[in-house]
């Protein structure tokens, strides 16, 4: 993720949810101090708004100072004594926060957040949400296999077995011509689930540098003023 509106998103979204302060302190306050987010997520959609279940590893970095001592000789006297000297280094402390975003009964329409520092606290919220979405039957007080919801997932989308050999998937189309295409949907999925307008910069320029060198079409993919475009493009030292 980039630094910047990107952090401020990830912030925005852990603590905005509905239960933020079932948290504990220290994972508010890495929360309100992190100066990285690695996000990993997994969504799943019946419908236009996916159930996600999102890792964030916040990273907080703080400078160190350490005293150490060495020998040094007096270049008259060759006399030795003790230098005492401050010697300062990074140090980074991460803190694992799961957040899970679904429907219930009153959110209906707009998806809502829940946030965890315990990853079988999030799992247990995300199954719920999963198979209530799925109209797959609840039993509250037993334990689950997610695993039987994923094959219920597939044959829902027409899969007829669970049982398959992974083979690579191998290409048919012109591999540039497939990329621009790829990055094409890629912006639009950008543009409409409301995605940072850094990453979508981004997204501008590979499309540029792929061989979409029509700025009208890169806007309206991405959803950016075309100035905007032009900007992205000079900041990466893109000349047209």
């Amino acid at each position: 993720m980039s630094p910047g509106t990107d952090i401020e998103l990830s912030r925005a979204r852990l603590l905005g949810a509905r239960n933020t302060f079932a948290l504990s302190r220290d994972a508010i306050e890495a929360i309100r101090s992190a100066t990285r987010f690695k996000v990993s997520y997994l969504d799943v959609c019946r419908g236009e708004v996916p159930i996600i279940f999102r890792h964030y590893a916040v990273v907080r970095t703080s400078k160190v100072s350490n005293k150490i001592k060495e020998v040094v000789h007096d270049k008259k006297t060759n006399e030795a004594r003790i230098h005492e000297r401050a010697v300062e280094s990074v140090q980074e402390d991460q803190t694992d926060v799961w957040e899970v975003q679904g429907f219930l009964r009153d959110t209906p329409e707009t998806p809502a957040s829940w946030v965890y520092d315990n990853a079988s606290a999030a799992l247990s919220s995300f199954a719920y949400l999963l198979m209530n979405h799925l109209g797959i039957s609840l039993q509250t007080d037993k334990t689950t296999d997610l695993s039987e919801v994923l094959t219920q997932m597939l044959f829902a989308c027409g899969a007829e077995t669970t049982d398959t050999v992974p083979r690579m998937p191998l290409d048919d189309n012109d591999v540039e011509a497939a990329e621009l295409a790829a990055l094409a949907a890629k912006a639009i999925e950008a543009k409409n689930t409301g995605t940072s307008t850094g990453t979508r910069k981004r997204i501008a320029v590979a499309l540029y540098e792929h061989g979409e060198t029509n700025i009208r079409r890169i806007s309206s993919l991405t959803g950016l003023a075309r100035d905007t475009v032009y900007k992205a493009l000079q900041d990466e030292g893109i000349k047209r």
